[in-house]
């Protein structure tokens, strides 16, 4: 069987206390994760991938706080200083 990647949004869950939820996935299927890594960074800038990357001291590690963690997550500081997480879900097709 053969894999393909998605990318998602991680939002804040609704019910509080810290933890968070992924949206839905969306955008093309794409056959290689650093292929989309590399079209996610040729979007938005640099991208960090928690658990892998040096974090700056404004993004947090929520792993382990995701509902429906997806296999890669990643955070972003957009141009006016908003930090925004993201995910990579792997899935068999």
């Amino acid at each position: 069987m053969k894999k393909y990647y998605m990318e998602t949004v991680i939002n804040s869950h609704h019910s509080g206390f810290g933890l968070y939820q992924t949206g839905e996935y969306n955008g093309d299927q794409w056959e290689d994760k650093d292929d989309l890594l590399s079209e996610i960074r040729s979007n938005v800038g640099e991208v960090y991938i928690l658990g892998e990357d040096e974090l700056p001291k404004e993004i947090e590690d929520i792993r382990g706080k995701i509902y429906d963690e997806p296999e890669t997550v990643f955070a972003f500081i957009d141009q006016y200083n908003s930090i925004h997480y993201g995910g990579i879900g792997e899935f068999n097709g």
